[in-house]
């Protein structure tokens, strides 16, 4: 493993977080804020201090494999589905390639 190998995992790692944010946000519009499958999907754990600026997360446990989908998702049209999935995916990603990207600078600095 190389450094552009390692440099290749950094960048990968950031498009997983730009991708994830984007998705939340776009999973946000497609199924109406203030939907109760909406409150399942996103995390508000400050609502009743801070005012809504329009920007939420997906709620982590929904990176996890095991976890299903909310229940209200399968009523949802395919391409609110696909969002979602693709969402839970970059989700899952960027903190596994951020973990690998950390691992693969240790291994570099040990193997030079």
């Amino acid at each position: 493993m190389g450094v552009d190998t390692w440099f290749s995992i950094m960048y990968f790692a950031g498009y997983s977080v730009g991708a994830h944010i984007l998705l939340s946000q776009l999973l946000r519009i497609l199924v109406k804020w203030r939907s109760p499958l909406a409150m399942d999907l996103f995390a508000v754990p400050n609502a009743p201090v801070v005012p809504d600026l329009g920007f939420r997360l997906l709620r982590t446990k929904y990176f996890l494999p095991w976890q299903p989908a909310p229940t209200g998702m399968e009523g949802q049209p395919l391409h609110v589905r696909v969002v979602f999935w693709a969402a839970r995916l970059t989700g899952i990603a960027a903190p596994l390639l951020m973990l690998t990207f950390f691992g693969a600078a240790f291994y570099i600095v040990g193997t030079h």
